[in-house]
């Protein structure tokens, strides 16, 4: 295919998985009950208070209560960065002073729409940095694979801000990996920088990706800086500095202000949970080796306990084991293990992260796997092209479907409100037409995989391939 055309495949493809998403997340905003969730209300309350010039005190409460439900006695969110509730303040401020706060929590779900279609088109973005050849192909899939992972989805379509810290961390770690791959520039550094900065601004668990990122940076400085080793030492010793020196400058003063009020940077309560919610510390040899812990990640695709709950995890571990087969005979992609190295690196300290805090008495939410999404995405579209862009198109689409339709059964056993109308007053109709939406963008994302069969070849020219630790196979995507 011309690159023209591949490029509008491509875009049609990523257009559809995008579209797709958001009509998920908009069915899912309109039939979750407003102020349904535990944490709803208070990411509200704050984005409030910051709208009148207020940060939150744990033990105040919350300013904004929920109408008909008992006032919590402490604010559970105050803790988190600011930056996504001064995004939501506009929105959710005016709404609430006007005496419609059920408004504002539905507006400000539209927000959330936003961040979590902006957080696939970065993650697109991002999967298109790990090849030369298909770059389209591994942009729509990695969109396509990843758009239904079930608390990506559902935050999309609530008022949470993982998303948020999602979107930068994909920008983070998609840049690290152009570095890694191709050198950089002054303006991919500051990209980087500010991507650090606003990530940091955005939830505490980003300090993984901070981690990530440095490591990334430190061996890109090593590999692509000019000279002996010591101006090697001198460049990579600069590179490490950016990551964690942007995010202490954007939002040092915040986690300053939880040592001050809490004793801990991350200004977690964890002994009001022990004391208060029933939870128990525990022993982090005791999450690991305990099934609850592991259930986390395989449940990712399981959109409903009642409508096949099994059907996530066989899809999970298919694309799992499609990915290593393809590996180990080296088809559908190249390895470099820098990349390698740098992914790993997130999942497995957002995996750490997850049992620690779980460990201290923390939920076991799988919103909190959501900093690996990058990934995790990337793992299951190579299980996707591990078998060539044509027959990868029909996996996809069975993927597609088999990922989507426990959702479109949830949102179908949900009860109504008034006749013809969602518990939130949306019509009936206008949820159907989503699903309805939602299987054509499935197909589509399908059919533009097919249509990228067969683009340019990867360029062979040593100065136009970038330098890797090691690689593995031919370069097929």
């Amino acid at each position: 295919m011309a690159p023209a055309l591949q490029r509008h495949a491509g875009r049609w493809g990523l257009l559809a998985a995008v579209l797709g998403l958001g009509l998920a997340c908009a069915a899912f905003a309109a039939v979750e009950p407003v102020n349904g969730s535990a944490d709803e209300p208070a990411h509200v309350d704050y984005a409030y208070q910051v709208w009148h010039g207020d940060f939150p005190v744990f033990e105040d409460g919350l300013v904004v209560v929920p109408e008909g439900q008992p006032s919590p006695p402490v604010q559970f969110v105050a803790q988190h960065p600011p930056l996504f509730y001064l995004l939501l303040a506009p929105v959710v401020g005016p709404l609430v002073d006007a005496g419609h706060p059920q408004a504002a929590v539905s507006a400000a779900r539209g927000v959330s729409l936003s961040i979590a279609v902006l957080g696939l088109l970065a993650l697109a973005w991002a999967a298109a940095q790990l090849s030369d050849r298909r770059p389209w192909t591994w942009a729509v899939t990695a969109a396509a694979v990843a758009a239904p992972i079930v608390p990506f989805m559902r935050v999309g379509g609530s008022v949470y801000n993982d998303n948020l810290a999602v979107l930068f961390a994909v920008l983070a770690l998609g840049l690290t990996v152009r570095i890694l791959r191709k050198g950089w520039s002054p303006r991919l550094l500051f990209a980087v920088g500010l991507a650090c900065g606003l990530g940091a601004l955005s939830r505490a668990t980003f300090v993984i990706t901070l981690v990530a990122v440095t490591a990334g940076l430190c061996l890109a400085g090593w590999r692509h800086a000019q000279g002996g080793s010591g101006r090697r030492l001198g460049v990579t010793a600069g590179l490490a500095v950016l990551p964690i020196g942007s995010a202490l400058a954007v939002a040092g003063w915040f986690y300053r202000r939880n040592i001050e009020l809490t004793g801990t940077w991350t200004g977690a309560r964890s002994d009001y949970a022990q004391e208060n919610l029933g939870r128990t510390a525990q022993p982090i040899t005791d999450v690991l080796t305990s099934s609850m812990y592991w259930q986390i990640p395989l449940d990712l695709l399981r959109q409903s306990p009642e409508h096949l709950p099994v059907l996530g995890r066989v899809l999970l571990l298919t694309l799992l084991l499609l990915a290593l087969v393809g590996w180990a005979l080296r088809r559908g992609f190249r390895v470099e293990l820098g990349v390698v190295g740098l992914l790993a690196l997130q999942a497995i300290g957002t995996l750490a992260l997850t049992a620690g805090y779980i460990g201290t008495g923390g939920g076991t939410a799988g919103r909190y796997l959501l900093p690996a999404l990058f990934p995790l995405a990337a793992v299951l579209a190579a299980g996707v092209l591990a078998v060539g862009e044509r027959v990868g198109a029909a996996v996809l689409l069975g993927y597609g479907v088999a990922a989507w339709l426990p959702f479109v059964l949830w949102i179908l056993a949900q009860p109504a409100g008034d006749p013809g109308q969602t518990p939130n007053g949306v019509p009936l109709l206008a949820v159907w037409v989503a699903l309805v939406g939602l299987g054509v963008a499935v197909i589509a994302q399908a059919v533009a995989v097919a249509g990228l069969h067969g683009g340019p070849a990867e360029p062979t020219d040593p100065a136009r391939r970038p330098r890797s630790l090691a690689t593995a196979g031919r370069s097929t995507a």
